[in-house]
């Protein structure tokens, strides 16, 4: 750690590189994340280790004018369904409906209970019903973006190569964040799959059972950082934690954290 008197000016000495850096690295943001908000935390990463001489690309994945127009689509159907006086700011409260359903869609398995999920979402959320036409229709447009999201992904992993993936992760890009591992382990089993970001201070707090759970349901991604993850995915790379842990935290590194304000 910089203590607060030392000089950051461009007289302090180089940062060594690391020798043999073999790994090529891809760090991704997945829908739905508002593209008007920057994703600095897979920026400020990609930063910091290129100065020790990674070879580092990122992408927004929310860039993607197709993506928006599922998302806008997905609404104007809500829009249609639910009465007026019952919507209120629909692209908040809906919000938890598309989210959950991006994720039913993933794992169900029987059509007539993943129908009723989705009844009783909207139920629970605007308090009317949608009938199974309705639900079919909102169906479709999960099925689309899941469909363009494999295709789109794909090519990015057969285009940039990488060794390793990192995906930072917040609640409503959760669902598309698993899905883009997944695809990758499937089609690309050598690439190693790391996870972070700001979900694990939310509803995958880390003791929290939600957590457990996920850990036993996503075998397809290898490595979980929580918290800042800067210095810890760095000493990840250099060999400097146990290889055998599949969760490292701030308590392995002893709570070292960056200061941004160092980072070019």
């Amino acid at each position: 750690m910089l203590k607060s008197n030392q000089n950051l000016s461009c007289m302090q000495a180089p940062i060594p590189l690391d020798p043999c850096k073999e790994e090529k690295i891809l760090l991704a943001v997945m829908p739905f994340w508002p593209p008007l908000i920057p994703p600095q935390g897979i920026s400020s990463i990609k930063t910091y280790l290129q100065q020790y001489g990674y070879k580092v690309t990122i992408v927004d994945t929310n860039l993607k004018q197709e993506y928006r127009e599922i998302y806008d689509g997905y609404f104007d159907l809500l829009k249609q369904f639910i009465p007026a006086e019952k919507r209120g700011n629909i692209y908040i409260i809906g919000n938890d409906i598309f989210q959950n359903h991006l994720m039913a869609y993933l794992n169900y398995q029987d059509e007539k209970q993943y129908r009723g999920l989705l009844k009783m979402l909207v139920m629970k959320t605007f308090f009317c019903t949608v009938h199974d036409g309705q639900i079919v229709e909102l169906h479709r447009l999960i099925a689309e973006f899941y469909q363009k999201l494999e295709a789109n992904f794909l090519e990015l992993l057969a285009q940039e190569k990488p060794t390793i993936l990192g995906i930072s992760v917040y609640n409503l890009t959760a669902p598309a964040s698993l899905f883009a591992f997944k695809l990758t382990k499937e089609h690309f089993p050598h690439i190693k799959t790391i996870m972070g970001g700001g979900i694990f201070t939310s509803e995958l707090a880390a003791d929290s059972p939600n957590f457990s759970y996920f850990l036993e349901r996503t075998p397809y991604i290898d490595k979980i950082f929580v918290g800042e993850s800067e210095r810890l995915l760095l000493k990840y790379l250099r060999g400097e934690l146990p290889e055998t842990q599949r969760i490292y935290t701030l308590e392995d590194i002893n709570f070292e954290t960056l200061n941004l304000d160092t980072l070019p």
